[in-house]
């Protein structure tokens, strides 16, 4: 069975394509996928031990069999957000600082009328200095956007479940964000205060882990660093499918 698995930030950058395809028995699971993409000569071995796999947009586990037709991808370590509503209302990608201004004000539009608390929290490229690259130009994020929606989603939902608040959406850059600029916006609305910082706080630490964005410094030297998290930080909110 031949299997088309889709890389993201690093993994795409060290292979050269946003895609591979793997020969593999029917039948096989997801750790049998990974041997066959580990085997001696390939350059992705050394960068699977803190990779996840997502088929069908939903992290798998090493047990879990791949069916023909799946959509299968390697997500490296992301670069550290009534029931919930669809998935567009709740994930934006903005392209451009002026999108992403126009998306924030929406955050905060048409609330429900139980709505006695509102809590945004902003996150911004912020200037750096490094002795050997000198100045922090910009910020290069990658998105893998159906993924994203869903796994936004599911942490919606938990914060429903757990903090009752009332709705919920992020916005999140894509491409080359310049220092100063926006890179992302968390709204929350709940009936009281206690319940809207708490699921805000809970959600920018679960999208910081979990959502597949991935980032890349632009120094000032030239030089283009993969910035990846460390996979013990990984947030545990969300595992299974």
């Amino acid at each position: 069975m031949r299997i088309e698995v889709a890389l993201f930030g690093p993994l795409r950058e060290q292979v050269g394509k946003a895609a591979i395809e793997v020969n593999i028995d029917s039948g096989a699971c997801v750790d049998d996928l990974l041997a066959a993409i580990a085997e001696p000569g390939s350059s992705l071995g050394a960068s699977l031990a803190s990779s996840r796999v997502a088929i069908n947009r939903s992290f798998a586990k090493g047990e879990e069999v791949i069916m023909e037709g799946d959509e299968v991808a390697i997500i490296p370590p992301v670069s550290g957000g009534s029931t919930a509503c669809a998935h567009d209302s709740i994930f934006n990608v903005a392209e451009t600082d002026r999108e992403m201004q126009m998306l924030r004000e929406s955050l905060t539009t048409g609330l429900n009328a139980f709505t006695g608390a509102v809590c945004l929290f902003e996150g911004r490229v912020r200037a750096e200095n490094a002795e050997d690259e000198g100045e922090l130009l910009a910020l290069e994020y990658e998105v893998y956007r159906p993924m994203a929606g869903k796994v936004m989603t599911k942490l919606a939902e938990r914060a429903v479940s757990r903090w009752g608040i009332l709705n919920c959406s992020v916005v999140h850059r894509a491409g080359q964000v310049m220092v100063g600029e926006l890179v992302v916006v968390i709204g929350v609305a709940a009936r009281h205060r206690r319940e809207a910082f708490a699921a805000c706080e809970f959600l920018t630490d679960s999208l910081k882990a979990d959502l597949p964005v991935w980032k890349r410094e632009l120094w000032a030297s030239g030089a283009a660093v993969w910035v990846q998290q460390i996979p013990e930080q990984r947030n545990c909110e969300y595992e299974e499918r």
